[in-house]
């Protein structure tokens, strides 16, 4: 499309996209890359097919600047490759990624990370089911730190709409084995364990923590909740329930319960409050809210 003349009957196959300089970049829903400024070269080679495969999309990925690691801190030295591709069969679409970050810093130290997950809808009696299955995992190449973890991370997201109505129901659970740590994660993001719900999601509110801890690490959890839709959509309130414990002893188990509303207002304004509270081991109850108005560019 940049260059027509290359291929003005699109027979010669020369489908190729590309991208440099400072962009978001997000992998396995967020799992394994969520990075909302880093410095980056991207090739994607798209529309591949054959052997069942409907549609292929390779992208390749070289990053040298503004690498937070798995820890929210940035590693001014840090460079990063990784492969990314997705593929849509019949059944599903399967999203297989490998990354691998080289550090400069004696601290926080090389990691290889990757991820295969397959996404596809189910066909119920009176419903539809959406899910959403991932494993991943982290080496650590040079030793465990807190930026470089070996562990895996099973996580799978079901949803589906209730029958006669416009409203979602959505369940998440989580099994962290051992210490598993994201390549790229940015400043206000959190932890991998953000889709969980909005009970994990960083708020991006500096030190305002999530009701629920989103560190992939020796635990287990899920998240249970109901998303009203109200005004045709411009309305709506998530009421959701959740948990997690250790898998390693600690005794650092919780539990907890959010209240989500927000509202659009004219073509870019939305208005959003949420409070929670929750329960830890050996710890009394905390609350918290937050307010936010947000305008979208």
């Amino acid at each position: 499309e940049i260059f027509p003349n290359l291929d003005p009957y699109d027979t010669k196959g020369l489908d190729y996209g590309f991208s440099i300089g400072r962009q978001p970049m997000l992998f396995q829903q967020g799992l394994l890359i969520n990075e909302d400024m880093i410095d980056a070269a991207t090739v994607t080679r798209n529309t591949l097919y054959g052997g069942g495969n409907l549609n292929l999309r390779m992208t390749g990925v070289y990053g040298w600047n503004r690498i937070h690691r798995n820890n929210n801190v940035p590693d001014d030295n840090a460079q990063m490759v990784g492969l990314f591709t997705e593929s849509d069969y019949r059944w599903a679409t399967v999203n297989t990624d490998v990354a691998f970050v080289s550090s400069g810093s004696g601290t926080l130290r090389d990691s290889l990370a990757f991820g295969l997950s397959a996404i596809r809808r189910i066909q119920g009696h009176h419903n539809i089911y959406n899910s959403s299955a991932h494993i991943l995992g982290s080496i650590a190449t040079e030793g465990e730190t807190a930026a470089s973890g070996d562990g895996l991370l099973l996580f799978h997201q079901l949803s589906w709409t209730p029958h006669r109505s416009d409203d979602l129901i959505y369940l998440n659970a989580f099994w962290a084995i051992d210490q598993f740590t994201s390549p790229a994660r940015g400043t206000l993001m959190g932890g991998p364990l953000g889709q969980v719900g909005i009970l994990y999601s960083a708020a991006g509110l500096g030190r305002y923590g999530a009701a629920l801890s989103n560190e992939a690490s020796s635990a287990a959890g899920a998240s249970l909740g109901y998303q009203f839709f109200f005004d045709e959509t411009r309305q709506q309130m998530i009421w959701e329930v959740g948990g997690r414990s250790d898998t390693n002893g600690i005794d650092r188990a919780a539990i907890a319960t959010a209240l989500q509303y927000q509202r659009a207002f004219g073509q870019h304004w939305i208005f959003l409050v949420n409070g929670f509270v929750s329960k830890r081991e050996e710890q009394g109850v905390i609350p918290g809210a937050r307010l936010e108005v947000l305008y979208r560019f």
